[in-house]
């Protein structure tokens, strides 16, 4: 049985959860590949030409947008338990 206190211990977990995906998909959205640190997926090692020059990676926009629409998927989830759902007695 689902009790309100078990509600708001799930919407505390998932608010943590959207806040997560909100700054992963801003650092996707900001960030080039190139420059994300390698444990993060999607990290491209820096390419170099044989003259030297530098060959540009670009932001990973396509993941960016889909965590920013994770979050807000994540973000109405926890609103509508939060303040919604009330659990049969």
């Amino acid at each position: 049985m689902i009790t309100r206190s078990n509600v708001k211990g799930i919407a505390i977990a998932l608010a943590v959860v959207g806040v997560l995906l909100l700054i992963m998909g801003i650092v996707y959205l900001t960030t080039r590949a190139s420059s994300l640190p390698s444990f993060i997926p999607g990290h491209l090692p820096v390419r170099v030409t044989k003259r030297g020059h530098v060959i540009q990676t670009h932001a990973l926009v396509k993941r960016g947008f889909a965590l920013l629409l994770a979050a807000i998927a994540v973000f109405g989830v926890t609103w509508w338990l939060a303040f919604r759902y009330e659990p049969a007695d």
